[in-house]
């Protein structure tokens, strides 16, 4: 069975919070009157072990390629997925391989 879990990005304390549907019994979206990022884990973990979630900054290559790029994992309505892994990311449907996680949007806007 897939995983579901989600985590967010907390606009007034600037802050990421993870597990936000289990932290004591309540919904943590509702602390914040600033709001907050939602961000879905993909079902996928980097090289390393640590789960991927919308948001985080990539780095791998095309197993086509061999070439080492950064990419954003986002999601993508045409392909009904998330980009780098699904669709026309690369052409034949070669992968995108050797993914370690350098980051996310939020606390590393730097690496974009």
């Amino acid at each position: 069975m897939r995983e579901i879990k989600f985590r967010a990005w907390d606009i007034e304390f600037k802050r990421m919070v993870y597990d936000i549907l289990a932290q004591d019994d309540q919904n943590v979206l509702d602390v914040s009157p600033y709001g907050y990022e939602v961000m879905q884990f993909i079902g996928l973990k980097d090289k390393n072990g640590k789960d991927i979630y919308e948001g985080d900054i990539i780095t791998g290559m095309s197993s086509f390629y061999k070439d080492k790029e950064t990419r954003i994992i986002e999601w993508d309505d045409e392909y009904t997925g998330f980009q780098p892994f699904v669709g026309a990311s690369f052409p034949d449907g070669y992968n995108f391989i050797d993914v370690e996680i350098i980051g996310n949007i939020y606390e590393n806007p730097k690496l974009l």
